[in-house]
């Protein structure tokens, strides 16, 4: 038997969140010190003149260590190595693109853990940018120059309580204003939270938690990937005359190949590389390429269905599948033709 969930609404959910947040910030001005005890902060920032600052603020609010880099390069290598339990990144970092950073972080593409606390800097005070960088996974944006006291409240917000965190197939991260229409209490994913400590990175529970929201999201966004291929297909088989692809079946293919490549059902792995290699060759306008579209979408909709009812377990769907799609369309490239 399901319990029903006491929250009826995301809106009703976030606004009980506020006001825990507003109580437990309210109940210390020493909350952010207490938060970031012993804790270690990546620090994305360009300019070296800003690092002291920073570097300042954060060790007055007790964080045991903060880790410098000055490029797209140095954040993504220090993420994956791991350790850290709050980033600052700044997006004038050179060497790439900070904001598909954070969305790599983000899908699970970067590291282990997507659900990193992380702030952005800039010193842009513009709507779009504040936007694009929310638009991507970021906890908060800070404009520059940061204050210590901005600072520990952006921290404070963040450590009291994190926003759940929703999975789609362009994004994952925090739940944000105007989705509340999109999203049921079912699908929020409470994401863990380092900003309590080092032991609160290191225990069993943590631990265990981490790996729940990351299968939680992975089920997600894979069922949303999936359902997105699906519908767009089916559209296309359902128009009699020529469709031109606009690109949006080439994305769709890429999402669902990256997920074949990080998602944490392994057994799942072989069966979403095929559907994203089939719904790229149904781009084509020839009779293979609609009977590719017909297979993709029958698959579909079943990792939909396995996912939806099994998100909270080891999936397994049959491995006919495979040799199925393998054996009706060997130019995919999954099979080594056999040397005559």
């Amino acid at each position: 038997m399901r319990v029903k969930p006491v929250v009826k609404s995301i809106g009703q959910h976030t606004r009980m969140m506020q006001t825990q947040t507003s109580q437990k910030s309210g109940a210390s001005p020493d909350a952010p010190r207490k938060m970031l005890a012993g804790c270690v902060v990546l620090l994305g920032e360009p300019e070296e003149a800003n690092v002291g600052v920073i570097r300042a603020h954060l060790r007055g609010q007790g964080v045991a260590e903060v880790r410098w880099r000055r490029s797209v390069d140095g954040v993504a290598k220090a993420i994956e190595d791991g350790g850290v339990d709050l980033a600052l990144v700044d997006l004038s970092l050179p060497g790439g693109d900070p904001l598909d950073l954070i969305r790599r972080l983000r899908h699970g593409v970067l590291a282990a853990d997507p659900f990193l606390p992380l702030i952005v800097t800039t010193r842009t005070p513009d709507d779009k940018v504040i936007l694009a960088a929310l638009d991507v996974g970021a906890d908060d944006v800070l404009l520059k120059p940061v204050g210590a006291n901005d600072l520990a409240k952006r921290i404070r917000r963040i450590g009291a309580s994190r926003k759940p965190f929703v999975a789609a197939a362009d994004y994952v991260g925090p739940i944000r204003a105007g989705m509340e229409d999109l999203y049921g209490p079912e699908d929020l994913i409470d994401p863990p939270n380092p900003l309590g400590g080092p032991q609160s990175r290191y225990s069993p529970d943590a631990v265990q938690k981490l790996e729940d929201a990351r299968r939680r999201m992975a089920s997600a966004r894979l069922a949303a990937c999936a359902r997105e291929a699906g519908e767009s297909i089916q559209a296309r088989l359902l128009t009699a005359q020529t469709w031109q692809d606009d690109g949006s079946l080439t994305a769709i293919a890429t999402k669902l190949a990256a997920i074949s490549t990080s998602s944490p059902f392994a057994s799942l792995a072989p069966i979403v590389a095929r559907l994203a290699a089939l719904v790229e060759f149904s781009r084509q306008d020839s009779q293979d390429a609609r009977r590719a579209g017909k297979l993709a979408v029958e698959i579909a909709e079943m990792l939909v269905l396995a996912v939806t009812a099994h998100s909270d377990r080891v999936l397994d769907l049959p491995m006919e599948i495979v040799e199925r799609v393998d054996a009706r369309f060997p130019e995919l490239g999954f099979i080594t033709p056999r040397p005559r």
